[in-house]
């Protein structure tokens, strides 16, 4: 049975899911799964709930073909953009698990997108990244914010680690 979510202008259709714990990193204890077998889904959620809270989310399978995107935001401005792609057969982006990371222009709907999650914050954060994928007609959907130790791929971007490095400093001379 195939099972659609709707949210306002972003539709998915959903057949697999991603269970995974809520706080995790790298990949580490993700798995996809078929929507129709909730013998697995059960048994891989209870395995993770025997050490961390888990999640269980749609499956976007749009990761395959547009990959998800990674803006780096400093003190309120969309500086960086990361495309991160599974390998060929997988749905994992990381680097260590065959993924690859480049670095592309964020087009004008992306920092729209972007810049209303910005808005919501009542004072803009010095740092975060935020991860969306695509759904079916292209239209940016958030996967999540990284707000507390997010990797903002420095070692790719000097003009992030400038920025950042200028902001920090800012904040510690006041």
């Amino acid at each position: 049975m195939r099972k659609s979510l709707i949210s306002k202008e972003v539709s998915v259709d959903c057949v697999q899911v991603v269970i995974k714990p809520v706080s995790s990193a790298s990949g580490r204890d993700t798995y996809l799964i078929d929507i129709d077998d909730e013998k697995v889904i059960v048994k891989r959620a209870g395995d993770i709930l025997k050490k961390k809270d888990v999640m269980i989310q749609p499956y976007i399978n749009t990761i395959e073909t547009l990959g998800e995107k990674s803006t780096v935001v400093v003190d309120g401005v969309p500086v960086y953009t990361m495309l991160k792609k599974p390998k060929d057969g997988s749905f994992l982006v990381h680097e260590h698990h065959g993924g690859t990371y480049t670095k592309t222009q964020i087009s004008v709907v992306e920092k729209a997108f972007v810049e209303q999650i910005i808005s919501t914050f009542a004072e803009k954060p010095v740092y975060m990244r935020v991860d969306y994928l695509f759904d079916q007609n292209g239209a940016p959907m958030l996967l999540e914010l990284e707000l507390i130790e997010p990797n903002l791929y420095l070692s790719k971007s000097e003009l992030v680690l400038a920025k950042l490095t200028q902001r920090l400093i800012e904040i510690l001379r006041n």
